[in-house]
C-alpha cells in the first residue's frame, strides 16, 4: 500500500463528514482502499490503525460467522482499545475480578459481541433477540464496556462481506501496562503482579538472544503477531522483511521494527545493539531515534517518517521503494 495514496485517499473521503469518523465513512475508506491496492480487508485495517486511525476497528469485523454490525465512538477512538469481544474470550476474562464483578452486577448484558450497559436506550428486543440500538452503536463509548486490545487480525480471504477475524493469542506478553485499578482492590494488586512479571519475562527473553533476527522472530512470536502483520505495519512485503532479517540489518530498519512491535525502550536499545550499532553519538539522528523509541506507544511508524522527512533526515522506511532498496 503506498503511504502517499492511502494518506490522499483517506483525506479526500473524510472531506465528505467535515474530518468526522463516523462507521459509515470508515467503512467505505476500507472497501475502496482493499479495492484500489488488492489487498485483503484485514491488511488495510492494520495499516490504517498504524496510520492513526483506530476507528476502523468498529467496520467489517466478525466472530467466528457472526457479522458484528459497525460502530463508533462519540469521543476519540482510543488506540489499542477495542469494545468487542468473542464468548470465549469473554469467559476467560471472567478471571479477572474487575470484569468478574461488573458482569455479575447484572448492570451488562451480552449484545452483539459487546457487553452493553442493560438499558432501554442502548438495547432492544427485536423478535426475542436483543439488538443495540442506532443511538448505542454509534455512541459505543458511552454504554459498552471497552477492553485493551491483545489479540492480532488473523488473515482471512477477503470477499467483501467479511473482515477480520480474531483468535485469543496465548502468552502474550504485555509491552504497556495500564494501571488504573481502584487501591485497596484485587484488581490493583493483579496489576502490580502482571507489571512485574512481563518485566522479567522481557529481560529474559532480551538476554537470552544472540543476534538481532532471533530477537525479532521471538519478539513477534512473544507478542502473538506473525510477519505478515510486521510486514503490513512496515508498508512492505514479506518477502523484503524476510530480505531485511537474512542481511546485517541497518540501523532505521532497526528503529522501524521497534516502532511496528511497539516495544519498550529497553528491548529496543537491546535490539540495536545486537545489531551492531550505538545510539550514543549525541548526532541529531540519534537524537530523534532515541525519542522515537521512547515515544513508540504513541507514534506510529508513519509520523515518525513525517518527524525524520520534516527535519532533513532519510525516513526508516520507503514502502515499495525498499524492494530496491536492500
Amino acid at each position: 500500500m503506498n503511504e502517499e495514496r492511502t494518506k490522499n485517499t483517506v483525506k479526500m473521503m473524510l472531506q465528505k463528514t467535515g474530518g468526522k469518523r463516523d462507521p459509515y465513512i470508515m467503512r467505505q475508506i476500507v472497501l475502496r482502499l482493499a479495492e484500489s491496492f488488492g489487498v485483503s480487508v484485514d491488511t488495510v485495517k492494520t495499516r490504517l490503525i498504524m496510520m492513526g486511525y483506530p476507528e476502523v476497528q468498529g467496520v467489517l469485523v466478525s466472530l467466528g460467522d457472526q457479522e458484528i454490525p459497525d460502530h463508533g465512538c462519540r469521543g476519540p477512538w482510543e488506540e489499542g482499545i477495542t469494545y468487542t469481544i468473542a464468548p470465549h474470550e469473554a469467559f476467560e476474562m471472567m478471571r479477572d475480578p474487575t470484569f468478574r464483578e461488573a458482569i455479575e452486577s447484572g448492570q451488562y448484558t451480552y449484545v452483539e459481541g459487546h457487553f452493553c450497559l442493560n438499558r432501554f436506550e442502548y438495547v432492544h428486543t427485536y423478535r426475542g433477540e436483543k439488538k443495540l440500538s442506532a443511538y448505542a452503536r454509534w455512541n459505543i463509548d458511552e454504554c459498552c464496556l471497552a477492553f485493551r486490545t491483545v489479540v492480532e487480525p488473523v488473515p482471512v480471504k477477503y470477499d467483501k462481506t467479511h473482515a477480520q477475524k480474531r483468535k485469543p493469542v496465548n502468552g502474550v506478553y504485555e509491552t504497556h501496562h495500564v494501571l488504573a485499578a481502584d487501591p485497596g482492590s484485587a484488581a490493583r494488586n493483579t496489576e502490580n503482579l502482571r507489571f512485574a512479571e512481563d518485566a522479567i519475562r522481557w529481560c529474559e527473553i532480551a538476554r537470552s538472544m544472540k543476534s538481532p533476527k532471533d530477537l525479532i522472530m521471538e519478539l513477534i512470536r512473544k507478542k502473538g503477531l506473525t510477519t505478515e502483520v510486521v510486514s503490513a505495519r512496515l508498508g512492505i512485503s514479506q518477502p523484503v522483511f524476510s530480505r531485511w532479517l537474512s542481511r546485517d540489518i541497518s540501523l532505521r530498519h532497526v528503529i522501524a521494527v521497534c516502532l511496528a512491535l511497539d516495544l519498550r525502550a529497553d528491548i529496543s536499545l537491546k535490539l540495536v545493539n545486537l545489531a551492531g550499532y550505538s545510539l550514543n553519538q549525541p548526532t541529531k539522528e540519534n537524537s530523534i531515534f532515541l525519542s522515537l523509541l521512547f515515544e513508540s506507544y504513541h507514534i506510529p511508524l508513519s509520523r515518525a517518517n513525517e518527524i525524520l522527512v520534516s527535519n532533513g533526515l532519510a525516513p526508516l522506511t520507503n514502502g515499495q521503494q525498499e524492494m530496491e532498496a536492500v
